[in-house]
């Protein structure tokens, strides 16, 4: 006798145009530091969805449980999964309700850091709801790529991942959910409430387009299929229907090792499991089914009481459950290996009986398998079977489609080496026309102008932006920027030194002197010789003495010879020996000021110094004329009773500040009700 199936229904899925999105991907030139600051967004724009096997998978959604029941297991994304798929974390807290204030244009402009009258220009609405077209945005995220200003960028570039895939509503169409929800810092717990809330809503309508981040979905059901070779390459050429209906329990993958440590969200507030709210509406999902797929045993079928179902659409909701899902995410109970034991992924004969049971009773969309050949179809592989996790992996398939990333990058490298090749330069001259002499500095221009035409004559060889000239090129101008810091610093250091030596009081000569020795007088005659000198000036430049070959200008002398009268003077010239005289110090004079002046300045320091501690000591601490309580910036604070200040690490600026936030928003969320002690 064969077993009943049910009737399958007729689902489609909204899937946006993301080609001008993978075409901005190469402005980002750190997708490392991308990931850091946004999450594992990028390899969501190269996933190649099967949508057959989607159009398959949803046929299992089990309306009564909130999940996937297949012939002996259940499976379901989860909050944890979700997370780690996109890398962003969980908070304490509710991230998006719809209560939120709608942003203004000049609220957004600050987001995405571009002009207020542009946004105010573009803001429309389309489905009754506000929001920017896409093309406007990435007309925007284009112009700021070009001109390598990376925070526009990327800000742009993300509320348009936010819009167009992860909360996709209208097509081109960023709606004002998706804005506010990225100025928000809790985006999981909306993308699976969206998931959630489209498959129920589409499920009980009996078909029809399902909304929500569709390649997360596929990214999270082809983390479970079975990993073996036979079943990705499907030799048999089996439709997914036969494929997934042969699967069991043991053919699973169950558990990532990723979430050892992770602590489930298992409820929240008065309910008994985990309420969701979406950007439609509200729904909840059943972790006590999931547990498997994060390391613990299922050992018995689950209390009725824990699996209560709640749904509500955006504008219907007279039971007020909007307002209970809110509160209720004020106050959320985890279990970790505490509550729930060790870590073991089975699942125990009671709980596959109860499984066994709820899918004979619902029945399955499918036949089941039987011994004989199965009908053939094409060929229906998995070629994306694994996660992509890497980032980096996410741009190899990226570059493969197009060069031009190697080439905005070699150019964002040129540009900061040209700039720094300018700064270098502006120092080169300032110190030239401050300090050292002119024609140190033509050798040092020529050499630097020699080396700069030699590195670029070596660079016009690389004419084609290949993936192994881009690395070359980038690692040596990344390798000349950082000589180059290194010579100004070095420079910039020897000026300061020889500044510092040349106004020192007591400079100590270039040569030693001389000491003259007249050791014997030898006589001679020589002729007498009456010169005329006119007064010559030290030439400027020469604080220490005549230069070498001096020649002062003016008339030179003139010597006369004596007549053969005239009588003749004998003059002993001496014999003069020279030795090096280094023991003594030539001491410039200075205006005398009296032979205690030094002795006479201390004594005033000392007195000033004790001048302003006796004025100091008479002002006191009513400095201002306020006291410190005034100065308090939030008055009446209240401070509980043993409250413990947490340790906040000092923000430096060279990470990323949403980070910075939300780790301080984690150590806060106790006192998230208690603005004043927040501020204070």
């Amino acid at each position: 006798m064969e077993r009943q199936r049910r009737n399958t229904k007729k689902y489609g899925f909204r899937q946006p145009d993301l080609k001008e999105l993978r075409n901005l991907t190469s402005y980002v030139l750190d997708p490392l530091g991308f990931k850091a600051r946004f999450g594992k967004l990028l390899p969501l724009l190269t996933t190649q969805v099967d949508e057959g096997l989607m159009s398959v998978l949803v046929q299992f959604y089990d309306p009564l449980y909130r999940c996937f029941t297949f012939p002996d297991f259940q499976l379901l994304p989860t909050l944890e999964e979700y997370a780690y798929l996109v890398g962003i974390p969980i908070l304490d807290q509710l991230s998006f309700s719809g209560l939120e204030s709608i942003p203004t244009s000049q609220e957004i402009a600050d987001m995405l850091h571009i002009d207020e009258s542009l946004v105010g220009a573009h803001m429309t609405t389309k489905g009754g709801i506000q929001g920017l077209p896409s093309e406007f945005l990435v007309a925007q995220a284009t112009m700021y790529g070009k001109a390598m200003s990376e925070d526009a960028f990327e800000a742009i570039f993300v509320l348009l991942i936010y819009g167009l895939v992860l909360f996709p509503n209208i097509n081109k169409f960023v709606d004002v959910n998706a804005i506010r929800i990225f100025s928000s810092l809790n985006l999981v717990p909306t993308l699976l409430g969206d998931t959630y809330f489209s498959l129920h809503m589409r499920n009980a309508k009996g078909g029809g387009a399902i909304v929500c981040c569709f390649p997360l979905l596929y990214k999270w059901f082809i983390s479970h299929l079975p990993q073996t070779v036979a079943f990705k390459e499907n030799k048999g050429c089996l439709r997914w229907s036969t494929r997934l209906m042969s699967l069991t329990n043991d053919d699973i993958f169950w558990y990532n090792r990723v979430y050892d440590g992770v602590q489930i969200i298992d409820s929240c507030g008065e309910f008994s499991n985990v309420p969701l709210l979406g950007t439609c509406g509200g729904v909840n999902y059943n972790p006590v089914l999931a547990r498997r797929q994060l390391g613990f045993p299922l050992k018995d079928k689950p209390n009725n009481i824990l699996l209560e179902g709640v749904f509500f659409q955006e504008g219907k909701d007279p039971q007020g459950l909007k307002a209970r899902m809110v509160r209720a995410w004020r106050k959320i109970h985890k279990k970790g290996r505490k509550e729930l034991g060790p870590k073991n992924c089975i699942a125990l004969e009671p709980y596959t009986a109860w499984v066994r049971k709820r899918a004979s009773e619902y029945l399955m969309p499918y036949e089941y398998p039987r011994p004989t050949p199965m009908i053939m179809a094409g060929p229906s592989t998995l070629p994306d079977q694994g996660v992509i996790d890497d980032p980096d992996d996410a741009w190899t398939s990226l570059l493969s489609q197009s060069s031009r990333f190697w080439k905005r990058k070699y150019d964002r490298l040129a540009k900061e080496k040209a700039n720094m090749e300018a700064a270098y330069e502006e120092e080169v001259k300032r110190l030239r026309a401050s300090y050292l002499p002119v024609f140190c500095f033509r050798s040092l221009v020529l050499w630097s102008n020699s080396v700069l035409f030699i590195y670029f004559e070596d660079k016009l060889t690389h004419r084609y932006y290949t993936r192994a000239n881009s690395a070359k090129l980038m690692d040596h101008l990344e390798q000349e920027n950082r000589e180059l810091k290194e010579e100004v610093t070095r420079l910039t250091a020897l000026m300061e030194s020889f500044m510092a030596a040349q106004s020192q009081s007591s400079p100590m000569p270039s040569t030693p002197p001389q000491r003259t020795v007249i050791s014997k007088i030898v006589s001679s005659t020589m002729p007498a010789a009456s010169a005329h000198f006119a007064p010559t000036a030290m030439p400027t430049g020469f604080p220490w003495g005549m230069p070498h070959n001096f020649m002062p200008e003016g008339p030179t002398p003139t010597f006369a010879s004596m007549s053969a009268s005239s009588p003749v003077l004998a003059v002993p010239p001496p014999v003069v020996h020279t030795m090096p005289r280094v023991d003594d110090t030539i001491y410039h004079s200075e205006p005398y000021e009296g032979p205690d002046v030094y002795e006479k300045m201390d004594v005033m320091n000392d007195q000033f110094l004790e001048l302003r501690k006796e004025l100091k000591t008479l002002r006191g601490k009513d400095l201002f004329g306020k006291s410190a309580a005034d100065l308090c910036l939030v008055p009446n604070v209240k401070i509980p009773v043993k409250f413990k200040v947490p340790d906040f690490e000092k923000y430096k600026g060279n990470t990323c500040p949403l980070s910075h936030l939300v780790m301080y928003a984690r150590k806060m969320s106790t006192q998230t009700d208690n603005d004043q002690l927040l501020i204070h």
